[in-house]
């Protein structure tokens, strides 16, 4: 009960603020990439969590009998990416990049 009520409150929070942490370090380490292809890598970077994350804890830890309790997490994670990429980040993302795109067009000016 309680664990499950720290976990929703946990995961999204952990994925925004992740998100925030790649922005940050991809603009420092890559300054000249542009604004859609830095907004496409941020959305990408985290999906293939559970594509890959599944089967490898299976095979690590697949004899465990508290297994559910520890794919809980990832199986919350990639709802979490779906419906605050798609509320939040997505949009968010879309006006910066009009208005990035056009100031450089000369019409922040």
């Amino acid at each position: 009960g309680d664990s499950l009520v720290r976990l929703m409150i946990a995961m999204p929070t952990a994925y925004m603020a992740l998100s925030a942490l790649f922005w940050v370090i991809s603009k420092q380490l890559l300054p000249t990439m542009d604004p859609p292809t830095r907004a496409a890598a941020l959305l990408c970077s985290s999906q293939k969590t559970l594509a890959f994350g599944i089967p490898f804890i299976k095979t690590a830890l697949g004899t465990r009998p508290d297994l559910a309790y520890i794919l809980a997490p990832l199986l919350m994670y990639a709802p979490a990416q779906l419906l605050l990429g798609s509320a939040i980040l997505v949009p968010s993302l879309r006006n910066w990049i009009r208005n990035v795109q056009s100031f450089e067009s000369g019409g922040g000016i």
